[in-house]
């Protein structure tokens, strides 16, 4: 059976890394598939060696009917039995070029958008009843998603977890020593992220324990400048500069994950949490903030510490905490990446995605 995937385009993404995942194990996990992106990006290369058949339509406007027909062509060259689509344009594309084709027609719904199009939602609010299935990265998410949409029918979802490729993570057996504890936060300086509260609660740390680092990586995102610049400023007028970097937009993330001893994740909400865990990969112990997708991942804190969402005091009694006690941060670590290990591996995540595909 024939699956193609398709994304708009193959810039560095949540979507597309785990696309990309899927591509590199998906012939020794017995998926036949090709990956098809109307557009290049910076991962384009990565796809062409990822061991499927790589091939590209060179979409020039937001709707191309050239592009269309070409992928329309590619359906009835491959005998393609399914379209799984990663983002609501490409799933629009999958949806005309199949017009009249026996094909079943799939959407991921990876998160909502921090800066919508309005196109995007009439796109989304038109296809969701008429795909064969739409799949959901997190329970929590699927509820937020049919509120939001006033969504009453659950038939065609489904809640697949995002997978992660532990290859990815053999990069040390052994973590380097340093003296200071190494506290750091993955994500990018937007509207839904929560790094304030953080910088409020590292001000609390210092006053009892005024040597550590903390990392933050993430890019200053200038649809909301104001979310990096508060953060900056505060820990500059507050004196926090000696102990707080902010690192910026980075490519070698695993490295300094494992340089951390403990990972803390501020925010607001999300739709999966793919930060997080793989902290708890590398065996990390994890500080979250109790939103409910938190807490799902987590299994309601019982692999990491929550706190109040936005309460910088309890936030800095739980990093406190575990900056004290060396035994909990081994315990918590070692438990938490067994679990995420066997729950949310990319084995797992292309052995739903198939069971998926032959119910269909």
């Amino acid at each position: 059976m024939k699956i193609i995937h398709l994304l708009d385009e193959t810039n560095r993404g949540g979507a597309e890394i785990l696309t990309l995942d899927v591509c590199r194990n998906a012939r020794q996990n017995g998926l036949e598939m090709l990956l098809i992106s109307m557009r290049s990006g910076d991962l384009e290369k990565e796809f062409e060696n990822s061991g499927i058949t790589y091939l590209k339509l060179n979409r020039k406007k937001l709707l191309d009917i050239k592009a269309i027909f070409e992928l329309r062509k590619i359906i009835k060259k491959y005998e393609v039995k399914i379209i799984h689509s990663h983002i609501v344009v490409s799933a629009a594309y999958a949806y005309l070029a199949s017009i009249g084709l026996n094909v079943k027609k799939i959407l991921t719904h990876h998160g909502f958008s921090t800066n919508p199009k309005k196109i995007d939602d009439l796109w989304s609010n038109f296809l969701i009843p008429r795909l064969n299935m739409n799949i959901v990265v997190s329970n929590s998410f699927l509820e937020r998603l049919l509120t939001d949409k006033g969504i009453k029918q659950r038939s065609n979802f489904r809640v697949i977890y995002n997978g992660i490729d532990k290859k990815k993570f053999d990069i040390k057996d052994i973590k380097e020593t340093h003296s200071t504890i190494r506290l750091g936060m993955v994500g990018n300086f937007i509207n839904n992220k929560d790094q304030i509260t953080v910088c409020r609660a590292l001000l609390e740390v210092k006053k009892t324990h005024p040597i550590f680092k903390f990392l933050f990586v993430g890019r200053r995102d200038e649809a909301f400048p104001e979310e990096y610049d508060t953060c900056y400023n505060y820990c500059k007028e507050n004196g926090l500069l000696e102990n707080v970097e902010f690192l910026g937009k980075r490519n070698d993330v695993l490295d300094i994950l494992n340089s951390l001893d403990i990972f803390v994740f501020s925010s607001l909400n999300e739709s999966f949490g793919i930060a997080p865990v793989e902290a708890m990969f590398l065996g990390l112990p994890v500080i979250l903030s109790d939103i409910d997708v938190m807490r799902e991942i987590s299994m309601e804190g019982k692999y990491a510490l929550l706190y109040e969402a936005g309460n910088d005091k309890e936030l800095a009694e739980k990093i406190i905490k575990l900056m004290k006690d060396q035994t909990l941060r081994i315990k918590l670590g070692k438990e938490s990446k067994e679990y995420v290990s066997q729950k949310f591996s990319i084995e797992s995540h292309i052995k739903n995605l198939l069971k998926l595909y032959n119910e269909l």
